[in-house]
C-alpha cells in the first residue's frame, strides 16, 4: 500500500506521496510542504544513490528555510534566490565528489487570488480547473526545445529516446537560471506537482481522469498505484493541492514543514539500500570505485569542470545564510594570475568608455588564462581589445575571453557611467555586495496597484563607514533610495522597500522602474554626505557641472561604486507574465501545453542558459550539449577557441 500524508491549512487541502517506483530500490525524489504558508516543492535528484538523494534533500532543506513575506513577487524572487544558493552548494559538492550531481525543482506559491511557480528541469506543475487539466510548466529538456521550435509534436517528444535529457538543472553548472510564471487562482482549482516519474508512464488524459473525484489522498494514491502497475522505471512523487477559497486568509497554523522522499532523512537512513549520510551540508567526498566507461567519463568531465572553474569557486560565490561579509559573483582562482596582473585587467575594464564591467571568472586553463566578463558595454570589441592589451602588458597568455554575458549599454546612460567609472569598486578583489535575484524583471501591476518593473536585489552594506543606495534607469534617470545608513535602517525596520534576510548579513531591496531597458542599483561606499541633489537626476545626459561635482565629492569622500545590472522588460521571452490585463490561467499557457494542443509555430529554439546537459536517468552522466544564452551584445577574443556551445562543446545526439 502506498503511504500518503495529508493536511489541511485554511484555504488549502493537500496530500503528498513519494515512492521509489517499480524498479528502483532507492528514492532520489524529495518534497517539501509548507502548506500553512502556501508553499510546496518537488525535487528530483540525479547522480546515483547517495548523490541524487543528497542533491534533492539539500534543495528541499534549503527551501524549507526560504524567507517568505506574504508578497507573491517578493516570495517568488526569494525562492529563486534560495535555489540559486543551493545550486552553488550542489555544484561545489559535485566537483568534490567527482560525479555530476544535480536536481530538478518545481515550487508552487499561492497568495490569495494569485499563484507563482518557480522551476528548473522537468518536474512539473499541472492545474485542473473546471474539469480541464493544463500543464503550467514547460520542461527544460532538449526535446522540449525541439517542440517549442516546431520540429516535434508533443506526442513525438513523449516517445523520443532522449526525452529526459535535461537542458537545465540545479547543481550541474556554476550558475542556474530558474523560470517563473504568475497566474490567477480560482475557487476549486487543483494543483499537481510531480516528478517526471509520473508523466513518463501516465498520459495527461489519465492524470486528468485520476484528479476528477475523491479527496487529495485518494487522488495521489490512485496515480502512484497506477504508475507502479505500469512498471514505473523511475521514482514517483506527487503533491496535490486543492484551493477551496482563494480569498480566505491563511490561519495562524502550525508552520512546521513536512518533508518526504529523500528529504525525509529518517526514511532515507532506514532504507536498506541507502547509506547513512550527513544532513544537507557540505559532505565529505564519497569514496567510490571506478566502474565502467560511464564512471570514467564522468570523472574526466568533472576534472575538466574543476580545472575551468576552480575548486575555490564556492568560497567566493554568493550565498544567503552566512555571517555578514562581502558576497561575490566572481570566480577568481587563487594564483591564476599575479595580483598585479589582476589589477591591470581591472584597470583595462575601467578604461572602456560607456560601460560598467566586472570580471566574472578568471582561471588558468591548459593553454593560458580564461576570462569571463559581465556587465554592460556599448562596444564588446573595445572590451576585447582592452583586455588583450592588458594581457600583453602583463605578459599573461590568454586562451579565452568570454564576453557573452555583456549586455548592450542603454545609450542614454553613458555620461553617468563615464563619470562614475573612475570610482568603481574592484569587485574581483573585494567581492560584490549587490546580487540581483534574476536577470530580468517584468513591468506588471504590483500588489500595491503600481505599474512597475520591480527588481529584487540582495544588498550587503559595509558593517562600518558610510554608504548610500541609488538606482539608475535605462533613460538615465538617477534616484536616491537611501542617502545614509540611518535611512537604510529605517526602511529596513519598516519592511517595505528593504527587508532583512533572516540569519544572514544581507538585506533584500526592491527598486521600481517605469521604463524598460537595462537598469541597475548602485551601492556607494565611503565618507558621506551623499547629497540628494547630486544623486537625484532626471532622465537625460549629465551636465559638465554635475560630472565635476560628482568627481569632487567622490574624491573627497573616498567613494567606491558598485552596480548590479538587470533588464526591465514588458514582454517577449519574459518568464514572469504581466498581470495588467488579468488574463485567465489558460490564456497564459502555451499552446503546446494543453491536452488538445496543436503543433507549435516554428520559432527560434530556446537557449539552455549555458548549462551542460545531463540525462536525468543516468547515475554517471556525461554532457550531451551546451548552448549558452548571452544577456545582450556578445563578442569573443580573436585568440579564443570557437564560441561555447558550438564546435568546442560536446556534440548533440539529438537530430535537428
Amino acid at each position: 500500500m502506498t503511504q500518503v500524508t495529508e493536511s489541511r491549512s485554511g484555504p488549502f487541502f493537500e496530500a503528498h506521496v513519494s515512492h521509489p517506483g517499480a524498479v528502483r530500490d532507492h528514492n532520489e525524489d524529495a518534497f517539501l510542504a509548507r502548506g500553512g504558508e502556501g508553499f510546496w516543492v518537488v525535487a528530483d535528484g540525479m547522480g546515483g544513490l547517495a548523490d541524487g538523494q543528497w542533491a534533492s534533500r539539500t534543495l528541499a532543506r534549503e527551501l524549507a528555510e526560504a524567507p517568505l513575506s506574504g508578497d507573491l513577487e517578493r516570495d517568488a524572487a526569494a525562492v529563486a534566490e534560495v535555489v540559486r544558493h543551493a545550486n552553488f552548494v550542489i555544484f561545489k559538492e559535485s566537483t568534490d565528489r567527482r560525479n555530476h550531481i544535480g536536481s530538478t525543482v518545481v515550487a508552487l506559491l499561492v497568495r490569495g487570488p494569485r499563484f507563482a511557480v518557480v522551476w528548473a528541469g522537468d518536474s512539473r506543475l499541472y492545474l485542473r480547473r473546471d474539469g480541464v487539466l493544463s500543464q503550467v510548466t514547460i520542461d527544460h529538456t532538449q526535446v522540449q526545445q525541439l517542440v517549442d521550435a516546431g520540429y516535434l509534436t508533443r506526442r513525438e517528444a513523449a516517445d523520443h529516446p532522449m526525452s529526459h535529457v535535461l537542458a537545465r538543472a540545479v547543481g550541474t553548472h556554476a550558475e542556474i537560471e530558474t523560470q517563473t510564471l504568475i497566474g490567477e487562482v480560482q475557487a476549486g482549482d487543483l494543483f499537481l506537482l510531480c516528478s517526471d516519474g509520473l508523466p513518463r508512464v501516465l498520459e495527461d488524459e489519465e492524470i486528468a481522469h485520476e484528479l476528477e473525484s475523491g479527496n487529495p489522498s485518494a487522488m495521489v494514491r490512485r496515480m502512484v498505484d497506477l504508475a507502479l502497475e505500469r512498471g514505473s522505471p523511475d521514482n514517483v512523487t506527487a503533491l496535490v493541492v486543492g484551493c477551496v477559497d482563494p480569498s480566505a486568509a491563511l490561519p495562524a497554523a502550525d508552520l512546521t514543514p513536512v518533508f518526504g522522499g529523500a528529504a525525509d532523512e529518517e526514511a532515507v537512513r532506514d532504507s536498506p539500500a541507502a547509506p547513512v549520510e550527513p544532513a544537507p551540508a557540505l559532505a565529505a567526498p564519497a569514496a567510490r570505485k571506478a566502474g565502467g566507461a560511464a564512471a570514467i567519463l564522468a570523472v574526466f568531465i568533472a576534472a575538466l569542470v574543476v580545472t575551468a572553474l576552480g575548486v575555490c569557486a564556492w568560497v567566493l560565490l554568493p550565498r544567503l545564510r552566512r555571517p555578514a561579509q562581502a558576497a561575490s559573483q566572481v570566480v577568481v582562482v587563487q594564483g591564476a594570475v599575479p595580483q598585479a596582473a589582476l589589477g591591470q585587467f581591472e584597470a583595462a575594464l575601467g578604461g572602456v568608455g560607456c560601460s560598467w564591467l566586472q570580471i566574472e571568472k578568471i582561471a588558468q586553463g591548459p593553454t593560458g588564462v580564461d576570462l569571463a566578463i559581465t556587465g554592460v558595454a556599448a562596444s564588446p570589441s573595445a572590451v576585447q581589445s582592452a583586455l588583450q592589451a592588458a594581457a600583453a602588458s602583463a605578459k599573461i597568455p590568454v586562451a579565452d575571453i568570454d564576453l557573452q554575458s555583456i549586455a548592450t549599454t542603454p545609450p542614454g546612460v553613458c555620461s553617468t557611467l563615464d563619470a562614475m567609472r573612475p570610482f568603481r569598486a574592484a569587485t574581483s578583489q573585494t567581492g560584490q555586495n549587490l546580487t540581483a535575484a534574476q536577470d530580468s524583471f517584468a513591468v506588471m501591476k504590483q500588489a500595491d496597484g503600481k505599474e512597475a518593473g520591480r527588481a529584487i536585489v540582495t544588498v550587503t552594506p559595509p558593517p562600518q563607514g558610510g554608504f548610500a543606495i541609488a538606482q539608475l534607469s535605462a533613460d538615465d534617470g538617477l534616484g536616491l533610495i537611501a542617502p545614509d545608513p540611518q535611512t537604510f535602517q529605517t526602511l529596513a525596520s519598516a519592511g517595505v522597500a528593504v527587508s532583512k534576510v533572516p540569519d544572514a548579513g544581507g538585506y533584500r531591496l526592491q527598486a521600481d522602474y517605469a521604463k524598460p531597458g537595462w537598469s541597475s542599483v548602485l551601492l556607494l561606499t565611503g565618507q558621506g554626505p551623499f547629497p540628494k541633489a547630486l544623486l537625484t537626476q532626471s532622465a537625460g545626459a549629465r551636465s559638465a557641472a554635475w560630472v565635476s561635482q560628482f568627481a569632487s565629492a567622490a574624491r573627497a569622500g573616498g567613494w567606491r561604486v558598485e552596480m548590479a545590472w538587470y533588464e526591465i522588460t514588458t514582454g517577449g521571452d519574459l518568464s514572469v507574465i504581466p498581470q495588467t490585463q488579468a488574463p485567465s490561467v489558460n490564456a497564459l499557457l502555451p499552446a503546446t501545453n494543453g491536452l488538445l494542443a496543436g503543433k507549435a509555430t516554428p520559432k527560434k529554439p530556446a537557449a539552455t542558459n549555458g548549462v551542460v546537459v545531463y540525462d536525468s536517468d543516468a547515475n554517471a552522466n556525461a554532457p550531451t550539449n551546451a548552448a549558452p544564452a548571452g544577456k545582450g551584445a556578445t563578442g569573443k577574443a580573436a585568440t579564443s577557441p570557437p564560441a561555447k556551445g558550438a564546435t568546442n562543446s560536446a556534440k548533440s545526439d539529438i537530430p535537428l
